[in-house]
């Protein structure tokens, strides 16, 4: 979601003043500075100051364009120059660029709303109090109002709890607030406009950048949860004050605008009944899970990215997508895999003369392909690693999921098609499976990575499931697409 914003502004570079534009528009943001003198230009990434008409404050970081432009016949030329900025800060003072001044940022994501869904939120009284009593409590509230009141009134009430409660998820401490704008007159309606706020408060301070990869643990996890890949918007920091001492524990706030934030979806949301889990069904569950994603993923990273990223084409199919949930198991951690032991004394030594003979051979690709395929004697191949993972999911969910790893083997072998070419299996058999094969793979590898972190997912599947998350999907389509699947087998064996 992004709300363009034009800023009039002055800025300096080189001691000089120029009056500026600052556009800030996601990726079309632009500062433009005019002169009628030459205009200082850098080519590599830089911090720009400045400051607007009302005396706001703006840093902007990393900043990169093209040499200023000149035009008009001298003594009237006039020099421009416009530079794409992937960072602004607002506030009431500049920030530096590495300045560890970030206390917590607030923001937004698509589905906020959704997964800190607050049943009683809102509602009317059927009964309502005395008319009289109303009024009385009314003109307490609004002494100046004059109030009119019968017996014909319907209070309706906005009930959200503002104690924040802050959770530890490893990258800091997150809490959720609920706020509300509401605006009445006597001759159209009530109007309320409810937003969800997310605040992470940080353990010590942090730069821009490193806040912002805590936003980012909290985007991916919420991509994971919603279902779909979630946007992030409406950031606010509150930033240290250094002419305040750390005893006053006070702080400056600041809007910060990010040309290259995740934009939203534009795929329909999950149902609430088929999000995984949710903090007003199970707190604990809820904040324990995401207290332990959020533990190891700087580790997950590359591999939870070959899904995540690929949620923005929601249930869009190809072999790249295939590709990438395959590879996700691939790069993944060694720990995140059983151990398979040393290899015994008498298969190390068959080893050795293997590569013995191999090397006598002469230089060339067939030499390199044979040592190649040993240095893989006694690891873990791609199949192996992905089964190790289905075991968690037959643990979890029983015998729900029959022939999931055959199902699985067979997504390799068709990524394997892809990468290697070797076509072993009959994939002209498999083609219009691949949707199916990509949904096992990914589910495989997002269930797995949730059971382990702390997800109930029986509790989660004795529920009537629809289709709208990707978890839910696969798990009530499986029986029948198992059926397909198994078709397809028996006319590859032919």
């Amino acid at each position: 979601m992004s709300n363009t914003e034009k800023i009039l502004c002055c800025f300096t570079l080189g001691g000089q003043q120029y009056l500026s534009e600052l556009l800030l528009d996601a990726e079309k943001s632009s500062l433009n500075l005019h002169s009628r003198h030459q205009i200082p230009y850098d080519p590599e990434p830089h911090s720009l100051y400045g400051e607007s008409l009302d005396y706001q404050k703006i840093s902007l970081f990393e900043c990169v364009g093209d040499p200023p432009d000149s035009a008009g016949l001298y003594p009237d030329i006039a020099h421009t120059r416009s530079s794409f900025p992937h960072y602004a800060v607002l506030g009431q003072r500049h920030i530096a660029e590495n300045e560890k001044a970030f206390k917590s940022i607030s923001f937004r994501t698509d589905d906020l709303e959704l997964v800190f869904a607050n049943q009683g939120l809102f509602g009317s009284a059927a009964h309502a109090p005395d008319h009289q009593n109303l009024k009385a409590w009314l003109e307490s509230c609004s002494p100046n109002a004059n109030i009119t009141s019968n017996n014909d009134h319907i209070p309706f009430h906005h009930a959200a709890d503002q104690n924040f409660v802050e959770h530890d998820i490893s990258v800091g401490f997150f809490s959720v607030a609920v706020e509300l704008k509401a605006t009445a007159n006597s001759y159209k309606e009530i109007h309320y406009v409810k937003t969800t706020v997310a605040t992470l408060r940080f353990k010590e301070r942090k730069s821009l950048t490193e806040a912002l990869d805590g936003i980012i643990v909290a985007q991916h996890f919420f991509t994971i949860i919603a279902g779909r890949y979630q946007g992030v918007h409406s950031l606010l920091a509150d930033v240290e004050n250094p002419k305040l001492s750390v005893s006053q524990n006070e702080s400056d706030k600041m809007r910060i605008h990010w040309s290259f934030a995740p934009t939203c979806s534009t795929h329909l949301a999950s149902n609430l009944r088929d999000i995984p889990v949710t903090p007003q069904v199970d707190s604990d569950e809820f904040y324990t899970l995401f207290r332990q994603w959020s533990e190891r993923h700087d580790r997950w990273l590359p591999a939870r990215l070959r899904i995540i990223n690929w949620q923005k084409a929601g249930r869009v199919f190809d072999e790249n997508r295939l590709v990438a949930a395959a590879n996700a198991f691939d790069i993944l951690p060694y720990s995140a895999y059983p151990e398979t032991g040393d290899l015994s004394e008498e298969t190390l030594e068959a080893r050795r003369q293997c590569k013995a003979l191999i090397r006598a051979l002469r230089s060339g690709p067939e030499r390199e392909q044979a040592l190649n395929t040993l240095s893989f004697w006694g690891g873990k191949n791609l199949k192996l690693k992905v089964l190790s993972r289905s075991k968690i999911i037959h643990d979890s969910f029983g015998d729900y999921f029959v022939d999931l790893d055959l199902v699985l083997t067979t997504a390799i072998n068709m990524r394997n098609y892809f990468v290697h070419g070797t076509n072993k299996f009959g994939y002209e058999h498999y083609e219009h499976l691949m949707p199916f094969l990509t949904d096992a793979l990914e589910f495989a590898f997002i269930a797995s990575d949730l059971i382990e972190c702390g997800w109930n997912a029986k509790q989660w599947s004795s529920k009537y499931l629809g289709y709208s998350h990707p978890l839910a999907a696969f798990y009530r389509r499986y029986t029948s697409e198992l059926g397909n699947f198994v078709l397809a087998k028996q006319n590859a064996q032919k």
